[in-house]
């Protein structure tokens, strides 16, 4: 079987409530879990690039975000036809002020904010996540 590369990036949008609670933004494009906004990495685009993009499209974006510390990358494959992915993914932290402004998108069936405690109970479309939502919120 064949195999192919691939690499996306991907963002995690914090904020803190008026009382210093840090909140996590998660999406859910499948029928099931919630996930992070990410996306493949275009060419001539840097991972930073990819990952702030990723984020204006699966969230709708319409205020500034600024770009902080890369949280981790995952490393998995699957099988798409007749060939095997490797996917790799970088994913960044965001930090977006008060006003934040967004405007769900066609393709995106859900958008939450999470705070620290309610991570566990979450259902994700991959549990590698857990760890660089763990790290966004230290």
């Amino acid at each position: 079987m064949e195999t192919a590369k691939e690499y996306s990036a991907g963002g995690v949008i914090c904020k803190e409530t008026n009382d210093g609670t840090l909140q996590v933004l998660l999406i859910r494009v499948r029928k099931n879990g919630f996930e992070l906004p990410k996306g493949h990495v275009e060419k001539g685009e840097t991972e930073q690039q990819a990952a702030f993009r990723e984020c204006l499209e699966e969230v709708g974006i319409t205020s500034q975000i600024k770009i902080r510390e890369e949280l981790g990358r995952l490393s998995y494959s699957f099988e798409k036809g007749e060939k095997t992915i490797e996917k790799n993914v970088a994913y960044f932290k965001f930090h977006c002020p008060e006003e934040f402004r967004y405007s769900k998108p066609k393709n995106t069936r859900e958008i939450i904010w999470v705070t620290e405690g309610q991570v566990d109970s979450l259902e994700l479309v991959n549990e590698a996540l857990r760890p660089i939502l763990e790290k966004a919120f230290q």
